[in-house]
Parts: C-alpha cells; structure tokens; sequence
C-alpha cells in the first residue's frame, strides 16, 4: 500500500473505473454538484451578505451560474490533463467546498462578529480569500500526485510543508484591515494600482520601484470593477472608487493574497532547488525551514514587493543552477527572463545576475571557454532575455525614460540617509541581526556552517550558493538607510546553507543514532522562527490600539469637535485618504505633532490632540537629538488632560520603539500583547 500511487489507494487498478451508470459514478456526480453549488452559494453569500435571492434580483443568478461554469470547465481541464483518474479521487478534491459553506454562513450571519461592521473585516477577508485559495491548492496537489502517481509517502512530506507556509501566512492576512496601517501598501501599490484599475493610467508616473506588481494588483483589480459593472454597482470610476472605499478590504485582501501565493511558491522553489542539489532530505529541510521563517512570514502578510520580487530571483537562481550543470539554452533564457521580472518587481533583486554569470564561469571552468563565441552568445541571449524581461514588466522605463530615471535615481539617494528611529548600529551589523532574529539563531548558525563546508567540499557550487547573497549584503551595506525586509532576499539562501550543514552533520553520526540526531537537530533549527512565527498570528487576534482607539474617539467625542490627529494614532495617516471615519469631526492630520508648538494647537481652536508612540518613541529614543520633542510630548502630559490611553501591553507600558515595529512587531515581538502603537488622546479645552 505505500508504495501505491493516489490513485491506487482511492480506486485500485484491479477494480474497473465506475461506469457512468454505477452508484461510485452517481454518488461522484452528486458531489461534484453539491460542491459546485455550494460555492456558488458561497459566492452569493460573499456578494450580497444576508441579501435574499429575490432582493438581489438577476444579479443572484448570474453570478453563481457563472461560477458554476467555470468550475465545470476547471472539472473538464482536470479530466483532461489527468486521464483515467478514478471518479472517486475527483470528487475527493472538490470535498473542501462543501466545507467552507458552514464556515462562511457562521461567519457572515453572526452579530457577534458584526457589532462594529469595520472590525470583523480581517477575519472575514482570510475566510473569504483564504479558503478559496486552499481548496484551490488542495485540488491541483491532489491532482499533480495524481498525474505523476506519487506515492503518498513521497507526497504527503511536502505538501505538509506548503500547507503549514501557507496557514501562517494566510494567518496575518486580514491584520489591520479595513485599514491600512502598513504605509507601503496604500501610498504605492494599490493607490498606483488604483489609477490602473479605474483610469488606465497606465504609465503610474512614479518610479521609485518599478512597476510589475502595482500592474499585477491593477488588473486583478480591474477584473473586481468589471463584475461590478456586470451586477450594475457601478459604471463610471467615481461609483467604482466608491465601490471600493466601501469593500476596501476585500481589494487589500486579494492583493495581500498574491503576497501570500508568492511565499508559498518560494517555499516550494526552495525545496526544488535544495532536492535537486542534494536530495529529498535536504529539500525537506529547506523548504520547511523557509516555511516558518519569521522575517519571511511576517513580510508574506503585506501587498509590497519584498516577497514577489524574491519568488522571481530565487526561480531565476534555480535556471542558474541549471545552466551550471548543463548549460542549455533554455536555462540560460529562462535565468534572465526571471531576473529581469525581478528587477521589474523591486530593482535591487535584478542583482541575481550575478548568479547566472557565475553559473556561466561554473560550466565552462576557465575564461578562455567562457568567451567562445557560442558559450558567449548564450550568456548576452540571457541578458536580453533580462532586459526582456525587466522592459515587460515596467514598459515606461522605455517609454517615458526621463520619468523613470528620475524616479530611479531618487531611489538611489533615498538610500544615503538614516530614517528618525532607525537603530545606530552600522547597516551590516542590523542586516546581519536580521538575518539571525529572522531565521533564528539555530538556522542562521548551521547556515554559516553550512556555507563554509560546502565552500571546502565543493568550491564551485559554494561560490555559485554565495554568488547572490554576498553582493547583495555588500550593496546593502553600502547604505545608511536600512529596514528589515530589506533582508528578505537572502532567506531562502539562509534556509539552503543550513539544510545542506544538516544533511553534512546527519551523514557524521552513526546510522543507529542518526534519525535522533536529525530530529533533534531539525526541531532546535525550526523552534525558534516557528514559536516567533506563531506568536505574530497570534497577536493579529487582537485588536490593534488603532482600532480602539477610533471606536473610542466614535463614541466620546463630541459631533463638531476639531481634532488634531497625528499619524499612527487615531487612524494611520494614508488611511485617512481612502476611508472616512469621525466624519461629523473636523479631523486636521499633522505627520507630527511637533510640527507647532501647544499653543498653536490651542489657539486653532482645537478640542482634542492624539499622538502616537511611533512617533514620540523615536524622540525618546534619542535625547541627544530630538530634545525640543521630548520637551513638547512632557509639556503635554504636565499641562493637558488624556482623556484616553490605549496601549499595546495589557499592563499599559508602551513596548520599546523599533523602527521596523511600526508594520507589524519584529524586534521586539514578545514586548506586545496586541499589536499598535500607544495611542494617547489629550483634551485642550478642559
């Protein structure tokens, strides 16, 4: 039985495939049926809330037909692909449908997840992307075991793997929504997306990083606008950015998904390239250390383009890897073709050429054989194929040139300057300590091993693994300024030096003792990023200070009232220009509070100011520097009345400020009970 394909097992060879008159047949079709229809309730129900079918009208039939059709032709796509495939294994993969029904219903008829409409929004967004997607991936890894009659004991290792990357990436999904907290997301991607979406703006006239994922979010956004055209919600672009004011959690929700899909494709390419250089343990290792890393995880959960961009490099370091070994051509196209997508995802990532050029010098072993002119031209094809590639992904690079070298350019120097906040360590000293609090201790420890071993067991492959990496943290470096995702690229890196020390290690221990050794040693390296992995899920459970904060101020302050909001307090300020909140307030944002003196605040005629701790932590942070600050956020607290308090820790202490804590908690993770800054909210006119 282990060594029998899916197949097999579900419906041995022996036994005839049911005709279609059979009750195996009847009971199949009346699954596929029931599924088939249950998603297109769930879709209904994901539309038009508790709407009843005739309150929805014609729009209730032609929405969930539509989808019914589309599953019958991804049935018929399945049939085709996987032929002979017993009825029973089909019908198997379809079974989760029928299990996100209840799941949805509960969700979405509950009052209990309903008293504030905005704040159940995160958990309906996981539900309503999140499942989807799983079925999805549970059906084409049921039927790619299928069509390549593995066995379950070769299949089920890997796809736990997947699955477990994706639960703790599809954990933070919905955080903070419907409002975005992460600046990143609203200030570049989707509001360049959005301009895509409703105006086909296509040149976005912003350069700072290029333009393939903002594209991506755009058409996929594009795609939610014309059904709403269909369901007649909308027709001109002021109704639909009304549309999506409205349901703009569900657009940062899909596009956070492509973040998440783009994680787990990592995570998969990891174990690809780990088996094919040196074995299935190895890939195993790899793949699930990279599944739980910390760093990889939380950046997963934001629509930027650390992720994407790293997918890309890492596949165009897997065609790499494959031109050392034979030196195809394809290998060498596709090897720039995925560096230039790179590039065209975030331009720092373009730097895996390197890899190909070093994979290039691998095969042919010495620089006369590397500048024949047949070996030459196949390392200039997959240039172009990188130019290619970069150009089809930002196309106004070219076509408004100008725009884009200034964009580019600006880039460059954002680089030359510290952030208020950021640590004073030098760069490579915080890229180094992002590298251990991300992976964890254990794994950034075998990773070095691992890197100096196979460095001396095999110099070529080492100096292929090392090629990507030590460029990359040498331009890094270079800069003053620094953020933690910047380190995101060199994970999957990390994740391969410490699974190739382990497998090393392994091999050095006596057969008898050597699956003790390997499960002891695998549980101390995946322990750590895992714990931090699931503490952060965790901690999305709670409520953001934010959220309280703006349910506070909804319910206490006055109609009327002006309000002076600083960023990261009441609501980010890049939330505020997409969803309106205290709307019968006079809300003035101010990025700091210490832009005026009090007194300004006072004669303004303002009743409220709110200040938030990323801002003020900073100050604190550094006394030597920002004294007149400290002095105005004291002035406050002697003078002022705080009316509320809401803090991150259940004891009301305010965690210790991180510049890269501001997205999520990294640094100082086990500092929060929920996520958030301390948010204070003063009253000037008492």
């Amino acid at each position: 039985m282990i060594g029998s394909s899916p197949s097999t097992i579900l419906c041995p060879k022996s036994t005839p495939s049911p005709r279609n008159g059979s009750w195996p047949a009847r009971l199949c079709s009346v699954g596929y049926i029931a599924s088939a229809l249950s998603f297109a309730v769930f879709v209904q129900v994901t539309l038009y809330g508790r709407a009843a079918l005739n309150e929805a009208g014609i729009r209730a039939v032609l929405v969930p037909l539509g989808l019914i059709l589309v599953s019958l032709l991804w049935l018929a796509i399945a049939v085709k692909a996987i032929k002979g495939m017993p009825p029973a294994l089909l019908a198997l993969s379809f079974l989760p449908f029928l299990g996100t029904l209840p799941i949805t219903l509960g969700v979405l008829a509950s009052e209990q997840f309903a008293w504030e409409y905005w704040i159940d929004r995160s958990l309906k967004i996981e539900l309503l992307l999140g499942l989807p997607t799983l079925v999805l991936l549970l059906q084409a890894g049921l039927w790619l075991a299928a069509r390549r009659e593995l066995t379950w004991r070769r299949t089920w290792p890997p796809l736990a793997i997947l699955g477990v990357a994706f639960g703790l990436r599809w954990g933070g999904m919905g955080w903070g929504l419907p409002f975005a907290f992460q600046p990143e997301e609203s200030s570049i991607y989707v509001r360049w997306a959005m301009e895509v979406a409703l105006h086909d703006q296509w040149n976005p006239q912003y350069f700072q990083n290029p333009s393939l994922l903002i594209y991506l979010f755009g058409v996929q956004f594009m795609g939610l606008f014309a059904v709403a055209r269909v369901l007649q919600m909308g027709q001109d672009p002021g109704d639909l950015y009304m549309m999506f004011r409205g349901e703009q959690d569900l657009f940062y929700g899909l596009a956070r998904l492509d973040s998440v899909l783009f994680g787990v494709a990592t995570v998969f390419v990891v174990y690809l390239l780990a088996r094919r250089l040196w074995g299935e343990r190895a890939g195993l290792i790899a793949a699930a250390l990279l599944a739980v890393n910390f760093l990889h995880v939380r950046n997963s959960q934001y629509a930027v383009n650390d992720v994407p961009s790293t997918f890309f490099l890492l596949l165009s370091f897997y065609y790499a890897v494959r031109v050392s070994e034979k030196g195809s051509l394809r290998h060498y196209l596709l090897a720039g073709l995925m560096a230039g997508l790179a590039a065209s995802t975030k331009y720092n990532a373009g730097m895996v050429v390197v890899s190909i050029a070093a994979a290039h010098w691998l095969l042919h072993g010495n620089l006369r054989r590397m500048l024949q002119p047949r070996s030459l031209s196949r390392l200039l094809l997959s240039a172009i194929a990188s130019i290619i590639g970069f150009v089809a992904g930002t196309p106004f690079s070219v076509l408004d040139f100008p725009g884009f070298n200034g964009g580019f350019l600006s880039q460059l120097d954002l680089g030359g300057t510290a952030w208020s906040g950021q640590a004073s360590d030098p760069t490579a000293v915080q890229f180094l300590a992002g590298v251990v609090h991300g992976s964890g201790a254990v794994a950034a420890a075998m990773a070095l091993v691992g890197a100096v071993v196979l460095l001396g067991r095999n110099r070529g492959q080492g100096i292929l693994m090392l090629s990507f990496p030590i460029c990359y943290f040498g331009f890094m470096s270079a800069m003053d300024l620094f953020f933690v995702r910047w380190v995101v690229p060199v994970m999957p890196f990390v994740a391969l030096w410490a699974a190739y020390a382990f497998i090393r290690l392994v091999e050095l221990v006596p057969s008898r003792a050597g699956g003790v050794v390997a499960v002891i040693l695998a549980a101390l390296m995946l322990l750590q990023p895992a714990l931090y992995s699931a503490r952060l899920d965790w901690l999305y459970t709670q409520q953001d200070t934010r959220w309280e904060a703006n349910i506070w101020a909804e319910r206490n302050i006055p109609h009327g009232s002006k309000v002076a909001v600083e960023a990261f307090s009441l609501l980010d300020l890049e939330s505020l220009t997409f969803r309106a909140t205290l709307q019968q307030r006079e809300i003035e944002l101010f990025w700091r509070a210490t832009m005026h003196d009090l007194e300004f605040y006072r004669s303004g005629g303002f009743q409220y100011l709110a200040v938030s701790s990323y801002n003020y932590g900073r100050a604190f942070e550094r006394p030597d520097k920002y004294q007149d600050r400290i002095d105005f956020y004291q002035q406050l607290d002697r003078e002022l009345e705080l009316v509320a308090q809401f803090a991150p820790r259940t004891d009301g202490e305010t965690p210790p400020f991180a510049l890269d804590d501001l997205d999520t908690p990294f640094w100082h993770l086990f500092d929060y009970d929920r996520p958030g800054p301390t948010v204070k909210v003063y009253r000037l006119d008492g």
